[in-house]
């Protein structure tokens, strides 16, 4: 089976389970920019990393993908999405993440005053984090639009995930520029 379909030629996608929707609904808008973080997070790995950063953006990653497979489901499949065993972000996500921005900022003893200036006395994977940092505050705000103004039950835990993930991304790009 090819790629090409030409099922999104007049402007519809599908969600998981085949519902079609619009390709600039706020949902696919939402979920297209977490795909766009994923993407970045794969741009960085390409970088010389740490191997502690190289472990959180793999960890990012495989969340981001269960973050993507809930927001790609119709609200009325959501439930068949569960009992499918597909992933989702929970508190132990949500934990993981906190404890790492913790071990991260205590390993480096990163001490900031004042703004950061993506790549300045920085090498090009620390500029890239920010720019990941960046992308994910615009995720984050789409999260809440989505929840707030759509009515789509985005998770506490995705919220909160999605805020925890922008500050990790600065931690990592702090950690990298030491």
């Amino acid at each position: 089976m090819s790629i090409v379909t030409k099922r999104g030629d007049l402007g519809e996608t599908d969600l998981m389970y085949g519902r079609r929707v619009l390709k600039y609904s706020p949902q696919v808008a939402t979920y297209g920019c977490i795909d766009e973080l994923n993407a970045q997070l794969g741009l960085v790995r390409s970088e010389a990393l740490s191997p502690e950063i190289l472990a959180l953006i793999e960890k990012t990653q495989e969340h981001l993908v269960s973050a993507m497979g809930e927001l790609a489901t119709h609200v009325e499949d959501q439930e068949r999405y569960t009992a499918d065993g597909y992933g989702r972000i929970t508190e132990t996500q949500l934990h993981w993440l906190e404890s790492t921005i913790n071990e991260l900022e205590k390993s480096a003893a990163i001490k900031f005053k004042g703004w950061a200036t993506p790549g300045k006395n920085s090498g090009r994977a620390s500029a890239l984090l920010d720019v990941c940092r960046a992308v994910s505050r615009r995720a984050e705000r789409m999260l809440w639009e989505l929840a707030k103004e759509e009515n789509f039950p985005v998770s506490k835990e995705c919220l909160l995930y999605f805020n925890r993930l922008s500050d990790s991304l600065w931690v990592a790009a702090r950690y990298e520029s030491i």
